[in-house]
């Protein structure tokens, strides 16, 4: 939620009155696919966003990649760490850019 938040904020799209906003985004993380072992994590994360506005919903499932090597940390938890980080924020990305294309923000 805070990373949804903040990613909205930073591209412009967030207003500080929650009263007069145009859309209402909820996110639903569906899946978050961690491995349990290697030098390489890869974690695919699938996210529902639905945007709802003008009295209508549009639905956005987005999946992603995130990815840490051994030289972005050598101890596993940390790697796995931040392989979701790279995940999430890489699905954030495409949701933005959907949006960007599909509501015309």
């Amino acid at each position: 939620k805070s990373a949804l938040d903040k990613s909205v904020a930073m591209a412009g799209y967030k207003t500080a009155d929650v009263s007069v906003a145009k859309y209402r985004i909820d996110a639903h993380l569906n899946e978050l696919s961690q491995p349990m072992f290697g030098l390489t994590f890869d974690v695919v994360s699938t996210v529902l966003y639905t945007v709802n506005f003008d009295g209508k919903a549009k639905q956005f499932p987005v999946t992603a990649t995130g990815t840490a090597t051994g030289s972005d940390a050598f101890v596993g938890v940390e790697r796995l760490r931040i392989a979701n980080e790279r995940s999430i924020k890489e699905n954030l990305k495409q949701f933005l850019q959907k949006m960007s294309e599909q509501i015309g923000w």
